[in-house]
Protein backbone atom coordinates (compact mmCIF):
# COMPACT_ATOMS: atom_id res chain seq x y z
CA UNK A 1 0.00 0.00 0.00
CA UNK A 2 1.43 3.49 -0.86
CA UNK A 3 2.45 5.55 1.89
CA UNK A 4 -0.14 7.30 3.56
CA UNK A 5 1.01 11.13 5.35
CA UNK A 6 -0.71 11.15 8.93
CA UNK A 7 -1.33 14.46 10.21
CA UNK A 8 -2.41 14.88 14.18
CA UNK A 9 -4.88 17.56 15.18
CA UNK A 10 -8.04 18.65 16.94
CA UNK A 11 -8.89 21.23 14.20
CA UNK A 12 -12.37 21.06 13.10
CA UNK A 13 -13.93 21.77 9.26
CA UNK A 14 -14.04 25.52 9.89
CA UNK A 15 -10.90 25.62 10.73
CA UNK A 16 -9.30 22.98 7.75
CA UNK A 17 -11.45 24.71 5.24
CA UNK A 18 -8.41 26.65 3.38
CA UNK A 19 -6.34 23.54 4.00
CA UNK A 20 -8.50 21.04 2.16
CA UNK A 21 -9.55 23.60 -0.88
CA UNK A 22 -6.35 23.78 -1.46
CA UNK A 23 -6.16 19.88 -1.62
CA UNK A 24 -8.74 19.41 -3.64
CA UNK A 25 -7.38 22.35 -5.93
CA UNK A 26 -3.98 20.06 -6.53
CA UNK A 27 -6.28 16.96 -7.02
CA UNK A 28 -4.69 15.75 -4.08
CA UNK A 29 -6.57 13.11 -2.02
CA UNK A 30 -7.57 14.08 1.60
CA UNK A 31 -9.31 11.51 4.31
CA UNK A 32 -10.58 12.57 7.50
CA UNK A 33 -10.57 9.97 10.46
CA UNK A 34 -11.73 10.58 13.79
CA UNK A 35 -9.41 8.34 16.24
CA UNK A 36 -11.95 7.32 19.45
CA UNK A 37 -11.70 3.53 19.27
CA UNK A 38 -12.68 3.36 22.62
CA UNK A 39 -15.82 6.03 22.86
CA UNK A 40 -19.42 5.06 22.69
CA UNK A 41 -20.65 5.77 19.21
CA UNK A 42 -22.23 9.06 18.19
CA UNK A 43 -25.94 9.63 17.53
CA UNK A 44 -26.20 9.47 13.09
CA UNK A 45 -29.25 11.75 11.24
CA UNK A 46 -30.46 8.21 10.30
CA UNK A 47 -29.86 6.94 13.80
CA UNK A 48 -33.59 4.77 14.37
CA UNK A 49 -32.83 2.37 11.02
CA UNK A 50 -29.05 2.67 10.37
CA UNK A 51 -27.98 2.24 13.95
CA UNK A 52 -30.14 -0.81 14.76
CA UNK A 53 -29.55 -2.65 11.64
CA UNK A 54 -26.03 -2.24 12.81
CA UNK A 55 -26.32 -4.06 15.98
CA UNK A 56 -28.53 -6.61 13.99
CA UNK A 57 -26.25 -9.90 12.57
CA UNK A 58 -25.68 -8.38 9.62
CA UNK A 59 -21.88 -8.22 7.88
CA UNK A 60 -22.52 -4.14 7.64
CA UNK A 61 -25.24 -1.50 7.57
CA UNK A 62 -25.24 1.27 4.91
CA UNK A 63 -27.53 4.26 4.53
CA UNK A 64 -27.24 6.37 1.06
CA UNK A 65 -28.45 10.33 1.10
CA UNK A 66 -28.14 13.01 -1.38
CA UNK A 67 -24.28 12.92 -1.34
CA UNK A 68 -23.42 11.00 1.38
CA UNK A 69 -23.01 7.23 1.91
CA UNK A 70 -22.61 5.98 5.70
CA UNK A 71 -21.31 3.20 6.63
CA UNK A 72 -21.62 0.87 10.04
CA UNK A 73 -19.52 -2.49 10.31
CA UNK A 74 -19.40 -3.80 13.79
CA UNK A 75 -16.11 -4.97 14.86
CA UNK A 76 -15.13 -7.72 16.90
CA UNK A 77 -12.36 -6.81 19.14
CA UNK A 78 -9.93 -3.38 19.27
CA UNK A 79 -9.90 -1.82 16.32
CA UNK A 80 -6.27 -1.70 14.06
CA UNK A 81 -5.33 1.26 12.87
CA UNK A 82 -3.15 0.02 9.65
CA UNK A 83 -6.05 -2.09 9.34
CA UNK A 84 -9.01 0.78 9.20
CA UNK A 85 -6.17 3.01 7.41
CA UNK A 86 -6.24 -0.27 4.75
CA UNK A 87 -9.81 -0.63 4.89
CA UNK A 88 -10.82 3.16 4.38
CA UNK A 89 -8.07 5.33 2.64
CA UNK A 90 -6.36 3.51 -0.24
CA UNK A 91 -5.48 5.76 -2.92
CA UNK A 92 -5.66 9.03 0.07
CA UNK A 93 -2.11 11.31 0.06
CA UNK A 94 -3.35 12.13 3.70
CA UNK A 95 -5.65 11.50 6.16
CA UNK A 96 -6.37 13.83 8.61
CA UNK A 97 -6.68 12.34 11.87
CA UNK A 98 -8.99 13.74 14.94
CA UNK A 99 -7.11 12.07 18.47
CA UNK A 100 -8.62 12.78 21.57
CA UNK A 101 -6.22 14.60 24.13
CA UNK A 102 -4.50 12.39 26.51
CA UNK A 103 -5.79 9.03 25.21
CA UNK A 104 -3.46 6.10 24.08
CA UNK A 105 -2.46 6.32 20.39
CA UNK A 106 -1.09 3.60 18.24
CA UNK A 107 2.63 3.81 17.35
CA UNK A 108 2.03 5.07 13.87
CA UNK A 109 0.32 7.84 15.51
CA UNK A 110 2.30 8.63 18.18
CA UNK A 111 4.79 9.84 15.61
CA UNK A 112 2.91 11.64 13.35
CA UNK A 113 3.22 15.50 12.91
CA UNK A 114 0.74 17.46 14.75
CA UNK A 115 -1.41 20.27 12.68
CA UNK A 116 -2.73 23.39 14.41
CA UNK A 117 -3.85 26.82 12.88
CA UNK A 118 -2.23 29.94 13.91
CA UNK A 119 -1.76 33.78 12.52
CA UNK A 120 -4.17 31.78 9.19
CA UNK A 121 -1.32 29.68 9.02
CA UNK A 122 -1.21 26.03 9.14
CA UNK A 123 1.68 24.81 11.95
CA UNK A 124 3.20 21.29 11.95
CA UNK A 125 5.31 20.27 14.42
CA UNK A 126 7.55 17.00 13.52
CA UNK A 127 9.19 14.70 16.38
CA UNK A 128 11.86 12.79 15.25
CA UNK A 129 14.58 11.80 17.72
CA UNK A 130 15.26 15.43 19.15
CA UNK A 131 13.65 17.92 19.47
CA UNK A 132 10.10 19.35 17.89
CA UNK A 133 10.43 20.90 14.12
CA UNK A 134 8.46 23.38 13.82
CA UNK A 135 7.28 24.66 10.47
CA UNK A 136 4.00 27.28 9.09
CA UNK A 137 3.08 27.55 6.10
CA UNK A 138 -0.12 28.88 4.18
CA UNK A 139 -2.75 26.12 2.71
CA UNK A 140 -1.41 26.28 -0.49
CA UNK A 141 2.21 25.82 0.12
CA UNK A 142 1.32 22.95 2.90
CA UNK A 143 -1.03 21.28 0.20
CA UNK A 144 1.55 21.05 -2.48
CA UNK A 145 4.30 19.62 0.04
CA UNK A 146 1.83 16.93 0.82
CA UNK A 147 2.30 15.56 -3.09
CA UNK A 148 5.95 15.06 -1.75
CA UNK A 149 7.05 11.69 -0.54
CA UNK A 150 8.64 13.08 2.27
CA UNK A 151 7.03 16.63 3.15
CA UNK A 152 8.62 17.66 5.98
CA UNK A 153 12.26 16.82 5.09
CA UNK A 154 14.88 19.18 3.45
CA UNK A 155 14.49 22.17 5.89
CA UNK A 156 12.64 25.53 4.38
Amino acid sequence: MKRIHLLKTELQRSGLADLLAAMANLRLRAGWLDWRPHAEPETLSNEGTLLDMATAPVLRAVAVESRRVTSIKPMVGDAVFRDVLRAHFRGCAVVLVRVVPGASEPDELESAPELEVADGKYGVAVVDDGPAKRFSWTAEELAERLRRPRPFSGGD
